[in-house]
């Protein structure tokens, strides 16, 4: 009898340890299904974080060809500008020549105009005679 207590005593302290170990494989189970958990969430936000790169890599290539688009705009229009100061210049060439031209005229007729008054005294001096 005495024997048969000394094996039920046995078996109930084996029963205890595998409660026991059942226990802790659901704590391991609980505990994996947690990080499995984090790892998902760890997976989705590296995923968007991918999405979130690549949507910055498209934007500052439209920044850059928006740049290009602004500096050869800006090449344009100095370009415009440098042919309208070319055209102001050959104007203002031509306007100074033509005023040259006028004031040689205008030399002329005073040139003229004092020879006439020359005249005019020398005939008036003669008419005196």
């Amino acid at each position: 009898l005495a024997e048969l207590e000394g094996d039920l005593a046995a078996k109930a302290e084996a029963a205890t340890l595998v409660a026991q170990l059942v226990d802790r494989v659901a704590e391991l189970e609980a505990d994996l299904v947690a990080k499995e958990g984090e790892l998902a969430g760890k997976s989705e936000a590296a995923t968007r974080l991918a999405q979130l790169e690549g949507q910055l890599a498209e934007l500052d290539c439209d920044l850059t060809a928006k740049g290009d688009l602004a500096a050869n705009g800006n090449l344009a229009a100095k370009a415009e500008a440098a042919t309208r100061i070319a055209q102001l210049e050959r104007q203002l060439a031509e306007l100074e020549g033509d005023l040259a031209a006028k004031e040689s005229d205008l030399a002329a007729k005073a040139e003229a105009a004092t020879c006439v008054a020359q005249l005019e005294v020398r005939l008036a001096e003669l008419e005196g005679d």
